[in-house]
């Protein structure tokens, strides 16, 4: 597993750097949402600018961080997303469940964070 994770008051940006995410990486990479993805967020992102390409255990770990936010109303906003993994995620409709935005500071930008 490759990333970094950078906290900015009540946000996690979490940049993915693998190449690929399926099987054990997946599992991992869940096991770290459930620790970052806390009720007294305003968002968490996911950069996944690195990412080529994700299998059905990936998208299980950005499902995860999803379930683990949608009942405090926190948004999960994918960043720099290949159009390939946006593909599948078309295919799959889960594209819906995400927000998705070209870059980090994009996505921090259209955060309203004076009211949370």
């Amino acid at each position: 597993m490759n990333y970094i994770i950078e906290r900015k008051e009540n946000l996690v940006i979490f940049q993915i750097n693998d190449k690929k995410i399926e099987g054990t990486i997946s599992a991992n990479y869940k096991a770290e949402f459930l620790i970052f993805c806390q009720p007294e967020l305003n968002a968490f992102i996911i950069d996944l600018h690195a990412v080529e390409s994700m299998d059905s255990a990936g998208f299980g770990a950005l499902l995860l961080a999803y379930r683990q936010l949608k009942d405090h109303g926190i948004p999960v906003i994918l960043t720099r997303v290949n159009e390939y993994i946006k593909s599948l995620m078309d295919m799959t409709q889960i594209n819906s469940l995400f927000e998705f935005d070209d870059s980090i500071k994009e996505a921090i930008d259209g955060l309203d964070l004076e009211e949370n």
